[in-house]
């Protein structure tokens, strides 16, 4: 959800589930600003998971101490804490701006009961 990935995996299409997302808030002209500041959150969150994950997939773990995995695991749920916030940070304003119908599709859009509350991002 929100560029800050799902079990392990690298984060795509995070300009077309974007553009989705927009298309389907009808985000107008006065909410740019808001909407603007929440897409450069998950493109940042999205690089920064990509950028993180790439050592995992070309690691064996296998030959990993329990002590370094302990560790790695620990770093990778900072990092999604933070994508998190940041995240977090720049939504609250644009769900603000919108009106009714759109925190409405908001909601069924953004948090879906499946794996905690991923969404479409």
């Amino acid at each position: 959800m929100f560029g800050f990935g799902d079990e392990g995996r690298m984060v795509e299409f995070v300009e077309g589930r974007l553009a989705f997302l927009k298309a389907e808030l009808k985000i107008s002209d006065r909410q740019a600003t808001q909407w603007n500041a929440f897409a450069d959150a998950v493109r940042a969150n999205a690089k920064n998971v990509n950028a993180r994950r790439m050592p995992f997939f070309r690691e064996d773990w296998s030959q990993k101490s329990l002590p370094e995995r302990l560790d790695r695991e620990e770093a990778a749920l900072s990092a999604r804490l933070e994508a998190f916030r940041s995240t977090a940070a720049a939504l609250k304003p644009l769900y603000a701006a919108l009106d009714a119908a759109q925190k409405k599709s908001a909601d069924a859009l953004l948090m879906t009961p499946m794996g905690g509350g991923q969404g479409v991002l």
